[in-house]
C-alpha cells in the first residue's frame, strides 16, 4: 500500500508541474504578444501603402453558389479571397520574441489594399468586414482572407433555356490605386480555388479561369482589374419533367380536337381548354425568362409556334363545324367533290355504299335538278369516298346508280385530314426544337 501511494503522490506532482508549465507559457506568450504588438504598431500608419509599388496576389476561394438569377440577371455565391503582400514595417526576428513568427492583426491597425467588386449589385465598397483579422508573419509577409458573399450582375444568354450555360465574372479591382501603385496579380495556373466549394443542385461548374485587365483611368494613369469567370450549366432534368414534359404533352393535345366526333359537341370546348392551359404555360415560363430582346430564346420561338397553331387549329375546328351543320340546301360543287376525292384517299377515308339507282333514262342534270326539289331531300343519301364524285355508272339492270356525298362527309373528312397534318407538323417541329437545343448542351459538353 505504501509504494501506490508514493506513485499517486508522485503522478499529482507531475499534474501539477504541468499545469504551472502551461500558464507560465501562456503568461509569457500573451506578455511577448502584448509587447511584439507595441513595438511594431508604434510609429504605424494604417493609411499609407507599405511601399512606392505594392505587389498584391489574389486568389479566389469559391465556398458555393447561392443562385443564377436568369429574370434580374444577377450570379449570387460565397468565397473567400486569398490575399497577400509584404509589408517591410512589420518584420522582426523571432528570435527576440521567443520564437513568436507571426501576429494576429485587426483590418484596422494596418494597411490593407482596398479591394473592390466593381459589378456588385447591392452594395459596392471594399471587400471584408472590419472584424476579420489577418495574420502578419516575421518576415513582413501579410496574408489576409475575407469572407464575402457576393451578388455580381450576369450577362444572361437564354438562348437554349433550359438547357442553357452561363458564363459569369466577377470583376475586382484595386480601388483608387493605379498599376504603378498597387500591383495586383493571381495565380495562373490557379487563379480559383475549388477546394472548399459544395455542388449546386441546378447549376454545374463546367469551367473556370481569371484575366488581367488594364484600363486607362485618365490623367496618364493604368489602372488594372482581375476578371474571375464562372462558367455554369443548368441541370435540365428537373426542368424535363416539370416543364419540358408538360409543354409537348400539351402541344400534342391540341391536335385530338380532330379526333372529337363532331356530334359530341365538346370540339370547341376541348379546343379552348388546351389552348387555355398551354397560354398558363407559357406565361409561367416568361416569367422566369428576363424581359430583353437582344437574345430570344428557342423556347419562347416554340411556344409562340405552337400557341399560332393552336390558334389555327380553333380557326379549322370552327370551320369544320359550320360545314358540318350547313345542310344540304347548297349542293357540293365539281370542285369540292374533287378536293374531297382527293382528302378521302389521302387520309383513307372510307365510307358504307348505299347507292340510289335510277331508271337509265334519268340524265345526271335530271337528277342534279331533282335533287334541289323538296321532294328529293326526303330520299336517304349515300355516303362513299369513291374516286370520281361527279359521274354515274350503270349496273347490271342498266339503272344508273349515284353516290351522294353529303357536307358532313366533306366535314368528317376535313377532320381526318387535319388530324394527319397536324399531328405530323407537331412531331417535326417538337423533335427539330429538342434536336437543336439538346444537341447544344451535349455538344458543350
Amino acid at each position: 500500500m505504501t509504494g501506490r501511494t508514493h506513485i499517486m503522490m508522485l503522478m499529482q506532482m507531475l499534474q501539477i508541474m504541468q499545469v504551472w508549465w502551461c500558464c507560465n507559457c501562456s503568461v509569457q506568450f500573451s506578455r511577448t504578444s502584448t509587447n511584439l504588438r507595441r513595438v511594431l504598431l508604434k510609429d504605424y500608419d494604417a493609411e499609407v501603402r507599405p511601399a512606392l509599388n505594392t505587389h498584391v496576389s489574389l486568389q479566389m476561394v469559391l465556398v458555393s453558389l447561392n443562385s443564377i438569377d436568369t429574370a434580374t440577371q444577377s450570379m449570387s455565391v460565397n468565397c473567400l479571397w486569398y490575399t497577400i503582400w509584404r509589408d517591410e514595417r512589420l518584420t522582426w526576428n523571432p528570435s527576440d520574441y521567443n520564437g513568436t513568427d507571426f501576429l494576429a492583426l485587426k483590418k484596422t491597425e494596418v494597411w490593407t489594399p482596398p479591394l473592390v467588386v466593381s459589378n456588385e449589385m447591392n452594395k459596392v465598397g471594399p471587400i471584408g468586414q472590419e472584424g476579420v483579422p489577418l495574420r502578419v508573419f516575421s518576415d513582413g509577409k501579410m496574408l489576409w482572407v475575407p469572407p464575402t458573399r457576393l451578388a455580381t450582375s450576369c450577362t444572361i444568354d437564354i438562348s437554349n433555356y433550359p438547357f442553357d450555360i452561363q458564363a459569369c465574372i466577377i470583376n475586382i479591382t484595386g480601388w483608387t490605386y493605379a498599376t504603378d501603385e498597387l500591383d495586383l496579380q493571381t495565380d495562373p495556373d490557379r487563379p480559383i480555388a475549388l477546394d472548399l466549394y459544395s455542388p449546386h443542385g441546378e447549376w454545374e461548374l463546367t469551367d473556370t479561369s481569371a484575366s488581367l485587365n488594364d484600363f486607362d483611368g485618365g490623367f496618364n494613369k493604368q489602372y488594372r482589374d482581375i476578371q474571375y469567370s464562372l462558367t455554369f450549366r443548368r441541370r435540365w432534368q428537373y426542368y424535363g419533367l416539370t416543364l419540358m414534359l408538360p409543354l409537348i404533352l400539351s402541344s400534342f393535345l391540341m391536335t385530338g380536337v380532330f379526333a372529337v366526333p363532331v356530334e359530341s359537341g365538346e370540339k370547341i370546348g376541348y379546343s379552348l381548354t388546351v389552348l387555355l392551359s398551354f397560354t398558363v404555360l407559357l406565361t409561367l415560363i416568361s416569367d422566369s425568362l428576363p424581359a430583353i430582346s437582344t437574345r430570344t430564346s428557342a423556347l419562347q420561338i416554340y411556344l409562340t409556334l405552337v400557341m399560332n397553331l393552336g390558334t389555327l387549329i380553333t380557326f379549322l375546328t370552327t370551320l369544320v363545324l359550320w360545314l358540318y351543320y350547313r345542310g344540304d340546301t347548297k349542293p357540293l360543287s365539281h370542285g369540292t367533290l374533287l378536293l374531297y376525292s382527293i382528302m378521302a384517299r389521302f387520309a383513307s377515308v372510307k365510307h358504307k355504299h348505299r347507292p340510289r339507282t335510277l331508271r337509265a333514262q334519268v340524265t345526271v342534270s335530271d337528277y342534279n335538278d331533282m335533287s334541289r326539289s323538296r321532294d328529293s331531300l326526303n330520299t336517304p343519301r349515300i355516303q362513299t369516298c369513291s374516286n370520281d364524285m361527279s359521274t354515274a355508272w350503270s349496273d347490271k339492270g342498266g339503272n344508273h346508280v349515284f353516290d351522294v356525298v353529303t357536307w358532313q362527309d366533306f366535314a368528317k373528312c376535313l377532320d381526318a385530314v387535319f388530324l394527319r397534318v397536324f399531328t405530323f407538323v407537331f412531331i417535326t417541329v417538337t423533335v427539330v426544337f429538342l434536336g437543336i437545343m439538346y444537341g447544344t448542351y451535349y455538344v458543350s459538353r
